[in-house]
């Protein structure tokens, strides 16, 4: 903690440095994944088209979680249930 403190002595700049990339690395991979997800539930989704039967998605109903919302669609065709954290643009 030392070098916290001492602004003078430039041994804080090092450890300053390498937190700084640190955080950088860690939001930039939880930004990625998170693109990845998003990515993942629209190619699911489909336009809302059932990609098993060719029916077409129905929202149902929104679940509230701790740290989200899930949105709930039923296919029209064959009951397949898709569950999505965001709700889809509408054409």
């Amino acid at each position: 903690m030392r070098w916290l403190i001492d602004m003078r002595n430039s041994d804080w700049l090092l450890p300053m440095v390498a937190v700084i990339i640190l955080f950088s690395i860690i939001f930039g991979i939880a930004f990625g994944l998170n693109a990845i997800m998003v990515n993942e539930q629209i190619t699911k989704y489909n336009d809302g088209v059932c990609k098993a039967c060719g029916g077409h998605y129905v929202y149902e109903q929104a679940v509230g979680h701790m740290y989200g919302t899930s949105y709930l669609y039923r296919c029209d065709g064959c009951d397949a249930i898709l569950e999505m954290h965001f709700l889809p643009e509408t054409k």
